[in-house]
């Protein structure tokens, strides 16, 4: 039932809002039963990007933090000051990620380019 939902839910938000990228943080960890359920989820995601056309990418916290900040073991506190600098205000951490993985997403998908200036490539989409 819960793929049912997602699926469903997945849908309402691509219609409501003509969604046309979906990134998404690769999952990982220890947990097993989190990591299938996380598999399961994401394969109704791609099922969903393919049947929509939308663009789909996946990147690893890794690769999101030395986007953001140069390193790929940056601490919270830094991924925030780095969507600050921006000119974005996180209410903490895990908005933080979202505003990184988002530019990433736009970065890599859209514009198909290294990182330069993102400023103002994103300047063009999201106003902060």
């Amino acid at each position: 039932m819960r793929l049912i939902r997602f699926k469903a839910k997945l849908l309402e938000i691509i219609k409501a809002e003509n969604i046309s990228i979906i990134a998404y943080e690769r999952p990982a960890g220890f947990h097993k039963q989190s990591l299938i359920i996380a598999g399961e989820l994401v394969g109704v995601l791609k099922m969903v990007a393919e049947e929509h056309h939308i663009h789909l990418a996946c990147y690893s916290a890794t690769e999101i933090k030395k986007f953001a900040t140069g390193k790929g073991n940056a601490k919270k506190h830094e991924m925030i000051k780095a969507a600050e600098a921006k000119g974005y205000n996180p209410q903490d951490d895990n908005e933080a990620d979202a505003i990184h993985l988002y530019d990433l997403a736009i970065n890599k998908l859209m514009f198909n380019t290294t990182p330069t200036n993102l400023d103002t490539l994103t300047s063009k989409f999201v106003q902060p």
